[in-house]
């Protein structure tokens, strides 16, 4: 974790500026790549400055461009777009207050197939709990695998109305003793799905493979209605749940329609 290096005590905020794609043309900041990104470091000096959210804002207001490097820490709310979200994310995270992103951190590579990721306690952060495990979740590409795994142990709401978290072939999340809480009109909590460049046309088992969940609690929290299971999986083959508790769901904990070689183990 790197410390906090400069105290803020406002917030401010660039109007009428949109997302714009990563570039890797034309004038940038910095062009050091180093070793290992760091979230919100968009400078590359190894630590989070208010420097870092004033670059995010002018290389919105197209007064400079970031690197590709540097695009990747001016993320710093995970959602593969830089925005001035990120900036006020990087403010905020100065100022002291708490953040669902591990701003200051240096980033895991999605390439070595595994991502940990930072939950937030309590219901209002179901939402953002959600956007969090479904990007981490679609990291991987048909043929490859990736382990995602809750960093700190601890109880988290996600959902808030959202569709269900969806697992690709050669996927194992690994809850780390977490419990995770369905919240709002969600629907199923999990659901497997194909890679996101996967061809397959759903088929027979051909949806999805090898898809792992463990070590942890899925809570359906009463709802949502009679039908909607809580874990609904199907068109797939070599599913495992892993040490897993059930609980508080209306319909179904767990449905496998259409799968071979599905497991539930205790």
């Amino acid at each position: 974790m790197i410390k906090k290096t400069t105290a803020v005590t406002a917030i401010i905020l660039i109007a009428a500026v949109t997302a714009i794609p990563a570039l890797s043309a034309g004038a940038v900041i910095n062009e050091k790549s180093p070793a290992a990104v760091i979230l919100g470091d968009t400078d590359g000096d190894e630590k989070v400055t208010i420097m870092d959210a004033t670059h995010i804002q002018r290389h919105l207001a197209e007064m400079t461009r970031l690197s590709d490097v540097e695009m990747k820490a001016a993320d710093a709310d995970g959602d593969e777009m830089v925005t001035i979200m990120d900036a006020t994310a990087v403010q905020r995270w100065l100022a002291g207050f708490d953040s669902a992103y591990p701003i200051g951190e240096a980033m895991e590579d999605p390439d070595d197939g595994n991502i940990s990721v930072k939950l937030t306690e309590g219901e209002e952060y179901a939402a953002e709990n959600y956007y969090i495990l479904s990007d981490a979740l679609y990291n991987v590409s048909e043929g490859e695998e990736l382990t995602v795994t809750i960093s700190e142990p601890g109880t988290y709401y996600v959902g808030a109305g959202r569709g269900a978290l969806r697992l690709c072939s050669g996927t194992t999340l690994d809850l780390n003793g977490s419990t995770l809480i369905r919240s709002g009109s969600m629907g199923n909590l999990l659901q497997n799905t194909s890679a996101w460049d996967s061809a397959t046309d759903g088929k027979g088992y051909t949806l999805s493979h090898d898809i792992t969940v463990k070590n942890g609690t899925l809570d359906g929290s009463g709802g949502a209605t009679d039908d909607v299971n809580l874990c609904n999986f199907g068109h797939a083959e070599r599913l495992t749940l892993s040490d897993i508790t059930f609980l508080n769901n209306r319909s179904h904990l767990v449905e496998f329609a259409g799968c071979s070689d599905c497991e539930i183990l205790n």
